[in-house]
């Protein structure tokens, strides 16, 4: 199996469980947030349909344009708009949305060998220096899924507590 192959299953395997999880919520809980500067589960599912086509293309990109930096910051406009009014979004579609995205990256991704995703490039966040593009693959794609699925579970769970102490 390769590296791309790998980080798929994966990533199928966590959105399938942040399916299960968000599918039966009522609406109040996915545009719930727990503080102010704290994303509600629908702010987290969109940040995800926006992330997944982009870090796919910088993996992408570092491939066949090594000697150019890779990645953004926090404040990058098209991160910023995925982030807008998602409290008007529908589950379903979003759902929708993020499943064509893994496909899209699926069948941008799969023809990389092993090889060729450890060409290295410099990043932009100067945290990260020069990494090759299997950094993204596997933190900026499959850890960054897997952490946000656990950031929809600690709402959730927040949410029953509050439930369940105010019975």
């Amino acid at each position: 199996m390769t590296r791309v192959q790998d980080a798929c299953r994966q990533i199928d395997i966590t959105l399938a469980e942040i399916e299960a999880k968000v599918q039966p919520l009522p609406r109040a809980w996915l545009t719930w947030r727990p503080s102010a500067d704290v994303w509600s589960i629908l702010d987290i599912l969109c940040h995800m349909e926006e992330f997944v086509p982009y870090w796919t293309g910088q993996i992408l990109a570092i491939i066949h344009h090594p000697d150019q930096e890779w990645g953004r910051t926090h404040a990058d406009p098209a991160r910023l708009e995925a982030l807008a009014d998602t409290d008007r979004r529908e589950l379903s579609d979003v759902l929708a949305s993020i499943h064509n995205s893994v496909a899209s990256m699926r069948d941008r991704l799969l023809s990389l060998s092993n090889e060729m995703l450890e060409i290295t490039a410099r990043s932009r966040n100067p945290r990260w220096e020069t990494k090759p593009a299997s950094f993204i693959l596997d933190h900026l794609l499959v850890q960054h899924v897997a952490n946000h699925s656990a950031q929809i579970q600690r709402n959730i769970d927040q949410l029953v507590s509050q439930t369940t102490e105010n019975r």
